[in-house]
């Protein structure tokens, strides 16, 4: 592999402020595989693994490539500047944790290839093969419609699935 390439991963993973180890949990590679990528000690980069490391770094894997240094390519036109700013100083780090109700969002956002990140101002990060910043309205409109639409169907579920003590009987609706 180019050490251009090498190059290029090892400086999008520290501008995005990951560990390797939480770059292995955004993007299912292990931490030594990242590692030997952004070192250099590897000649193999599979296509899927490269894709996996742009999407979580926020570039584009032409980027990585050296194809192209379009790395705002996929970002939404408002918050170009926003993300623009992040690749070029770093990300210092105005993110806190996620309560427990956003943490089980993430988990839902993170099965459909999107992630979320709170920042200290109140807004989020809501990305997925770009970025775009949303804020805490929007953010809790996403989360209310989703707690609503998961108790409507959990509760209908329940209805129709309910059963006597003896559990033979079905008491609730068909």
């Amino acid at each position: 592999m180019s050490t251009d390439i090498s190059y290029r991963i090892k400086r999008v993973i520290e501008k995005s402020g990951l560990s390797f180890k939480e770059l292995e949990a955004r993007t299912g590679i292990p931490k030594s595989a990242i590692q030997r990528y952004a070192s250099g000690d590897t000649n193999k980069l599979p296509v899927d693994r490269l894709k996996k490391i742009a999407d979580a770094t926020h570039v584009s894997p032409a980027y990585l490539m050296g194809w192209s240094d379009k790395l705002l390519e996929y970002v939404a036109e408002d918050d170009k500047e926003f993300v623009k700013d992040v690749l070029e100083n770093g990300v210092v780090d105005h993110t806190v944790r996620l309560d427990e109700k956003e943490e089980a969002l993430q988990t839902l956002l993170n099965d459909f290839g999107f992630d979320i990140t709170k920042f200290d101002d109140g807004d989020y990060m809501l990305s997925g093969s770009g970025a775009t910043r949303i804020t805490k309205k929007e953010f809790e409109r996403l989360l209310n419609s989703t707690i609503e639409y998961l108790e409507f169907n959990t509760k209908k579920l329940y209805d129709e699935k309910m059963y006597d003590a003896d559990g033979c009987t079905t008491i609730g609706k068909k």
